[in-house]
């Protein structure tokens, strides 16, 4: 019975791949590209799971991530984290926005007034400079990943133990921004020509092309 309790709560790859995707890029144009779901095609939200499907099953038998992944529950904060500390003792004020802004933003790629109009309802894993902000507070917090984002360091443990440990968190910073996408990029460099959603199923070369029109 314990067994089988155990089996219930784990968390399908599909699933924590289309919920850290969905949340970090939920812009119906970021989805088409990260996706292949565009090519000037109409794409439901079942086509769009259909691809998160494909994409775990890649993900499973290509890189030897588990269809199946232990929740982690010992996450590092329940709630989203607080805006990192950076020093003040240089940063050239401006007006109407607080030193601590105005040093951020320009770590997060910014402007000082954007970032600040931005954060009155905390950080959202949606935004670019929001998830430099997160990843920046990991980082000085002594937390990082190294083992699942960097390439030449990764295996199918590191990732998928990274994944369990992100699966329930409350914001998703650019480090699982990076986890993911570098997935979604093996997926769509690596997976057969045929898969492809512009795809007629065989490889035709420009140079093919021209030949076959000028033969007609």
């Amino acid at each position: 019975m314990v067994l089988l309790g155990y089996i219930l709560v784990m968390l399908p790859l599909s699933a924590v791949l289309s919920e850290m995707l969905l949340r970090i890029w939920p812009r119906r144009r970021h989805q088409e590209l990260l996706l292949d779901l565009g090519e000037r095609k109409g794409w439901t939200e079942a086509d769009r799971d259909d691809a998160l499907d494909r994409l775990a099953g890649w993900s499973i038998g290509e890189l030897g991530l588990p269809e199946l992944l232990p929740p982690r529950l010992d996450l590092d904060g329940v709630a989203p984290p607080g805006l990192p500390a950076v020093a003040l003792d240089r940063v050239k004020p401006v007006g109407g926005v607080g030193l601590q802004v105005v040093a951020l933003a320009a770590l997060a790629g910014t402007a000082p007034k954007t970032l600040a109009n931005s954060l009155g309802s905390g950080l959202r894993s949606d935004r670019r400079d929001h998830r430099w902000l997160g990843f920046l507070t990991r980082l000085s917090a002594g937390r990082p990943s190294e083992n699942a984002w960097i390439y030449h360091r990764r295996s199918p443990t590191t990732v998928s133990e990274e994944l369990s440990l992100r699966a329930h968190a409350p914001f998703f910073d650019a480090g699982d921004a990076l986890l993911v996408l570098s997935i979604v990029a093996l997926w769509q460099r690596r997976r057969r020509p045929g898969d492809a959603r512009a795809s007629r199923g065989q490889l035709v070369t420009r140079r093919v092309s021209r030949t076959a029109t000028r033969a007609r």
